[in-house]
């Protein structure tokens, strides 16, 4: 799943798991109305024993048999009355316990639309109705009902602003879910870390990729055990913050946050990118003894490129020679004979380059004759020396230099 629809998805996950609870909810609610014939909003008492058979039923757990009881005492109910109202709460319950969800949310809304209980009770069942279509992926349907809540509301809680929120991201609307997602973060006393994600994927929807890092840049303070560095050095590296990225994967470094492979090779190309390659290649270096990072050849390849940058040579020829054995491509052992060359090391170099032409594969042949004939003059071996620089000659790329060294051979000799 991309890093962009995790935080919905989370969100999802959870508003899923919050209709579970809603069964507790509307329970309290049925407790409440189902208080006998004293109310003001009377039930008869036929349908109050009845209602009252159905809750000791779903007090069971029994909520099959109990939604079978409802399905029957509900067409006796008087079409708009008070009594139909409730026994449809009690049904949209049996049905959110049994994650019908799409089922519970028609009857529920069934009975917000006969607005016939009293108003509390009413605009508790908006709000439930509302998570229920959430729940049941009708975002649609649960915007309007979020919404009508909020104009009845007098002090919305930080979740009620989240759920607003969160019914303008599953509805794409994601311009509008920012305030309700921000006030639900500012109004709650500790945010759920789910509040966050949301925001986080709201922005990364609108590609608002500056209010990506500074949700980041609170969810590491928050939750620094999780892998928000990683993300945080991502949305950096998108803005072109490149020593921002490096600071915060650095800071997760010693704070031995950073475990993965992927993350440790991450730090190192970005003090590659910074000119910082010594500690690139101690990065390295320490990783793949410690088994983090896996001497591959390609990883050994950014090793060896690390400390020949850092001007380690013996370090950086040590590095090449275990890549080539690790399967490296060939090419990669032209640097190797270039660092020997450096170094003044005629023989290494020109054995090396004789094994690449054996072992083929090179995508620039004529730079390896060259620079076999540049160690054979070196090391006095004139005749091998003309012999490498003329295949040299053949060669586009290498043709000029070759040429130049073979005139340079014609004058001394």
């Amino acid at each position: 799943m991309s890093r962009k629809r995790l935080g919905a998805a989370r969100c999802r996950t959870a508003l899923v798991a919050g209709a579970l609870l809603l069964a507790a909810c509307l329970e309290l609610a049925a407790l409440d109305v189902v208080a006998g014939p004293s109310s003001t909003r009377a039930l008869s008492p036929q349908v109050y024993q009845r209602l009252s058979e159905v809750q000791e039923l779903m007090g069971q757990g029994e909520y099959a048999a109990a939604e079978q009881r409802l399905n029957r005492l509900l067409p006796e109910l008087a079409p708009r009355g008070y009594e139909k109202a409730v026994g449809l709460q009690m049904l949209a319950l049996t049905q959110g316990a049994r994650q019908r969800y799409r089922q519970a949310a028609q009857s529920l809304a069934a009975s917000v639309a006969l607005e016939v209980l009293p108003e509390d009770a009413q605009q508790q069942a908006r709000y439930d109705l509302a998570q229920l279509y959430l729940a049941a992926d009708m975002p649609a349907q649960a915007v309007p009902v979020i919404e009508t809540w909020f104009q009845q509301a007098e002090q919305p809680a930080a979740a009620a602003y989240f759920l607003l929120g969160t019914a303008y991201v599953q509805s794409k609307q994601y311009r509008k879910a920012i305030s309700p997602l921000q006030r639900a973060i500012e109004t709650a006393q500790s945010p759920d870390e789910s509040w966050f994600q949301t925001l986080l994927a709201t922005h990364y929807e609108l590609a608002d990729y500056q209010s990506c890092a500074k949700v980041l840049e609170s969810m590491v303070r928050l939750f620094p055990e999780r892998d928000y560095w990683q993300q945080l050095a991502g949305v950096y590296l998108l803005l072109h913050r490149d020593e921002r990225a490096l600071t915060v994967l650095e800071l997760a470094h010693r704070q031995q946050r950073l475990q993965r492979e992927q993350d440790l090779l991450q730090l190192a190309q970005l003090y590659l990118a910074q000119d910082i390659p010594f500690k690139a290649a101690q990065l390295l270096d320490t990783a793949m003894q410690s088994g983090a990072v896996a001497a591959s050849a390609d990883n050994l390849e950014l090793l060896a490129g690390a400390w020949a940058q850092a001007r380690e040579r013996s370090k950086a020829i040590a590095a090449y020679q275990r890549a080539l054995r690790a399967g490296a491509k060939a090419q990669l052992g032209l640097y190797l004979a270039e660092l020997y060359i450096e170094d003044e090391h005629w023989e290494q170099a020109a054995a090396t380059v004789e094994t690449l032409l054996k072992r083929g594969g090179l995508s620039d042949p004529g730079d390896a004759w060259l620079l076999l004939g540049i160690a054979r003059y070196e090391s006095s071996a004139f005749d091998a020396a003309r012999s490498a620089f003329n295949e040299a000659a053949r060669y586009k790329d290498a043709s000029a230099a070759a040429r130049q060294w073979l005139e340079h051979l014609r004058q001394q000799l």
